[in-house]
């Protein structure tokens, strides 16, 4: 019997593809870092969480070109163009606790000011001819966030697709119910 299990990964062939369309600014709805900023602004659940209200709908169409697409369309599309570009950091394998410096560490929340700063720094440190308007306004967000782990890899972080851990665990049970019944 097999002491290998193979398990395929959390990220589908589709998912990447995605993140591909959406960093060449070809996927339903083209998403900027200022927009997810000014969206964080306005307290917005797309990016705070909670119940999308029709208000917050409205909202999110004056800050981002949807053309004549519907308003359902839109709140999906946007979901699904915001998750496809967060999922860039999925990709960083946490650091094991010994492996961190002991000393002292900066506290940065997502959105804050340090967080925008940083974003927009690794993002030029990987592209320096990029500007600070260009990353904020132009460049698609889901490129930015790949660009930004593109500078952590290029400074020691380990990057990996991660793998889907509730097949793994499947497919772990499965074995061992196997090994059960040849016993």
């Amino acid at each position: 019997m097999e002491d290998f299990i193979e398990v395929r990964k959390l990220h589908s062939e589709e998912m990447v593809s995605e993140e591909l369309r959406d960093m060449l600014g070809a996927g339903s709805l083209t998403v900027t870092l200022g927009m997810v900023e000014s969206l964080w602004l306005l307290d917005s659940p797309y990016i705070k969480g909670g119940k999308v209200e029709e208000a917050d709908l409205l909202k999110a169409m004056e800050i981002i070109p949807h053309g004549d697409m519907e308003p359902l369309k839109f709140h999906d599309a946007l979901i699904q163009s915001l998750d496809t570009a967060f999922r860039a950091y999925e990709i960083i394998v946490p650091e094991k606790k010994d492996d961190k410096d002991k000393g002292k560490t900066s506290e940065i929340e997502t959105f804050s000011p340090e967080w925008l700063a940083d974003t927009i720094s690794t993002a030029c440190s990987a592209m320096p001819s990029l500007t600070y308007k260009q990353i904020l306004w132009e460049v698609p967000v889901a490129m930015v966030f790949h660009l930004a782990v593109s500078t952590a890899r290029k400074n020691g972080c380990i990057t990996r697709r991660p793998d889907d851990i509730h097949e793994a665990v499947r497919l772990l049970k499965e074995r061992n119910a196997k090994r059960r019944e040849t016993e």
